[in-house]
């Protein structure tokens, strides 16, 4: 309303001194004045009149306030101006209107005019008419803009009064109306801004509406997990944390951490760590490289181990915001792993070490020795005429054997020694940094023993004995291969000397032509199963009281390399593969080619193929063969008679 006033008196100028219009305050102060309006605004918009010589406003003043009217008429005390005033409702101020004393007598001139030309009976007439020229010409066009100024401060709809003239009062009432519509364009601007706006706030609404669903789904989501969640602020003061982490760390149901730091949570939950410093060094290392992902393996007094990670957590202007931790019991997991490590390096029957971790030892050992100058003893033995016990007495006889010799001998073998079974009734020991002494003392107690031990099989007692061969590294073989062949040649030397008995690889029987059969077969092998020079016959098996077709049984052949179609027959070359390990890998080569036959042509009939014991012992069997792509789960029903 201020600006509207001052507006319209700003319109308003001082045409020559035929009058003033301004705004003045109960007090005095003058609010709007078309010469004063920069000492205004410099008195923050009210202009004392003691700031003031200005006797002409002192007067005006004082007949406003001894008036004690909203409106009224009169003469200045000096005579010099006429005052008219009116009151705007609202602030309290007065719009005041000053018409001087000259402007008067230039009207009363207009009356003497008239009585000179009229006479004196046209006095009164003459008296009337300028009684109703000064009213038209100030009182009632000040009335009705005193009345539009007082709706439009009471909050009323803005309307032009639409007066016309060229004296001060029509230029006040062109001032007022052109406010009026400065007023209308501006109250539709502000409408406008104002449905924007509300638009504006409905779509917040909306907007976290939305999102107070989506952190309802959220934490009912984080609330569900088995994972322990936990949020830390920049601060390290937990903010959030779901009923997994509680009871992951014992916390009593209705307690929470949300509020305390991360130093308070880890006083309260270290008595269950085995090691507390290790977690306080994580933390540590997370604050001087907030922005990277930590992971700790947390150990329990109780047996558990729990996964922590922490992982940095970001606004949407990528500033560091807190992190996340994330806290997985992994115990059940890491046993099944260990379960299956155990499963995949040691034999199911005894639970020694098996080939496979025999192989992996023996080529760390290899491994190292390359870096490190050092020496080690290989120890092969097996039990003599074993395989007689199993056809006597049976294979569970046979097994319990085995277990035997094994309790037996793993008492001999001191700490950084490895007793390994590689299947049947092999056994070996490696012996790493172990002297050629060394090795023939462990040898000559192991064949001491094995045959000193009773065995009651069936109410009947009976003593086995065992062939060892050793080699030693490096005086013997400079790699683990050679260092295999020579420890099985010493054992055969030892079988072919009389048995139950040990003897030390000797290079000057190695020139006998078994050995020398052997160790070439070993390669004629490894070369047929590199360059695919195996080949599967078949033939059938009928019934006999029928004569049907009962299933087709494998029969396996070698090609000669230096011979192309010359098959070698499977009693040259089978023996040699049992005594090498080679068997397994030509029975992986059989049970694939059978079963990817089977499977392309699914109206062939079962198949019989015969593998080695050995390959019941080995554990990768199964997995081997799904490495190759073959899921038995998928083949036709004949192979369910694959023996």
């Amino acid at each position: 309303h201020d600006v509207s006033v001052q507006s319209l008196i700003d319109r308003t100028a001082d045409n020559d001194g035929a009058g003033v219009q301004l705004v003045m305050g109960a007090d005095g102060a003058l609010i709007a004045h078309p010469q004063l309006s920069q000492r205004i605004a410099a008195a923050d918009g009210q202009l004392e009149l003691s700031a003031l010589d200005d006797p002409l406003l002192a007067q005006v003043h004082g007949m406003i306030a001894y008036g004690h009217a909203d409106n009224g008429i009169g003469r200045s005390p000096d005579g010099s101006h006429w005052v008219a005033w009116s009151k705007i409702h609202g602030p309290g101020w007065y719009q005041v209107f000053l018409l001087p004393q000259a402007r008067v007598d230039q009207v009363l001139m207009w009356g003497l005019l008239a009585v000179s030309s009229f006479g004196i009976l046209g006095l009164l007439p003459a008296m009337w008419l300028l009684r109703r020229r000064v009213g038209s010409l100030f009182a009632v066009p000040l009335k009705r803009l005193t009345q539009a100024v007082d709706e439009l401060s009471q909050g009323g709809e803005p309307k032009p009064i639409a007066m016309q003239g060229d004296d001060e009062l029509g230029h006040l009432a062109g001032a007022f109306d052109d406010m009026v519509e400065e007023l209308v364009q501006q109250r539709a601007l502000q409408f406008a801004h104002a449905q924007a706006l509300q638009t504006e706030i409905d779509e917040r609404r909306q907007f976290m509406t939305r999102l107070e669903e989506e952190r309802a789904r959220l934490l009912a989501l984080l609330g569900a997990m088995n994972l322990g969640i936990l949020f830390v602020s920049d601060e390290n003061r937990a903010t959030y944390c779901n009923a997994a982490f509680l009871a992951m760390w014992d916390f009593p149901e209705g307690n929470t951490v949300v509020g305390s730091t991360t130093d308070q949570w880890l006083e309260s939950s270290q008595r269950l760590m085995l090691d507390p410093p290790a977690f306080r060094r994580h933390l540590d290392e997370a604050a001087v490289a907030p922005n990277l992902h930590k992971r700790l393996e947390i150990r329990l007094h109780d047996g558990r181990i729990v996964m922590h990670d922490a992982y940095p957590v970001r606004d949407a202007q990528d500033h560091l915001i807190g992190r996340l931790w994330v806290q997985e019991d992994i115990t059940h997991e890491r046993q099944t792993a260990e379960q299956l490590v155990r499963l995949a390096q040691h034999d199911p029957l005894t639970g020694l070490y098996n080939r496979r971790r025999f192989e992996d030892d023996l080529a760390h050992f290899f491994h190292a020795a390359e870096r490190t100058p050092s020496q080690a003893a290989l120890l092969f033995f097996d039990l003599d005429e074993f395989k007689y016990i199993n056809d006597t007495f049976g294979h569970r006889a046979g097994d319990s054997v085995l277990n035997r010799m094994a309790v037996e001998i793993r008492t001999l073998v001191r700490s950084g020694e490895t007793l390994f079974r590689l299947g049947g009734d092999e056994f070996a020991v490696l012996m790493p940094h172990a002297s050629l002494d060394d090795a023939q003392h462990l040898a000559e107690r192991i064949v001491l023993r094995i045959s000193q031990t009773p065995l009651c099989l069936h109410e009947h007692t009976v003593r086995l004995t065992t062939s060892l061969g050793i080699a030693h590294f490096p005086a013997h073989a400079d790699n683990a291969e050679d260092l295999v062949a020579h420890a099985d040649a010493a054992m055969y030397q030892a079988k072919h000397t009389g048995k139950n008995r040990w003897n030390v690889y000797r290079p000057d029987r190695d020139s006998s032509r078994e050995m020398a059969s052997r160790l070439a077969w070993n390669d004629r092998i490894a070369r047929a199963l590199e360059h695919d020079l195996l080949r599967l016959h078949f033939q059938g098996v009928h019934h006999a009281a029928d004569g049907r077709l009962a299933h087709l049984e494998a029969l396996i052949r070698m090609e000669d390399e230096a011979n192309p179609g010359q098959l070698i027959m499977p009693a040259q070359f089978v023996e040699p593969a049992e005594k090498s390990g080679k068997i397994l890998e030509i029975d992986r080569w059989v049970i694939g080619r059978s079963i990817s036959l089977l499977a392309t042509h699914p109206n062939l009939p079962a198949i019989a193929v015969n593998i080695s014991g050995r390959s019941f012992d080995d554990p990768e069997a199964v997995v081997r063969l799904c490495w190759r792509g073959v899921r038995p789960i998928n083949l036709p029903a004949p192979v369910k008679y694959l023996h």
